[in-house]
């Protein structure tokens, strides 16, 4: 079971998945992957854990990962450094 898709999950999703899993996910959008990711590692051997996780995995893992808005669009500040 991999874990990649935990860097797709927004802050707002946190309530959602730990209402699924039944843990308490609190502090940064970090934190709480990382408390999450550390969640999946204890509990690989439980298989309705596993099923819940694998489910939360097909839904939020569909989307891909944010990125910087920089990526999305060019700055104006950053145009005029074009020297074509």
């Amino acid at each position: 079971m991999g874990k990649s898709w935990l860097y797709s999950l927004k802050k707002d999703d946190f309530p959602a998945i730990a209402r699924a899993l039944g843990i308490k996910l609190e502090g940064l959008v970090e934190e709480m992957r990382k408390t999450l990711s550390e969640f999946i590692d204890q509990t690989a051997d439980e298989p309705e854990s596993v099923a819940i996780i694998e489910a939360l995995e097909k839904e939020y893992g569909r989307r891909p990962a944010r990125r910087g808005e920089s990526h999305r669009r060019r700055r104006p500040w950053v145009r005029s450094l074009d020297f074509r």
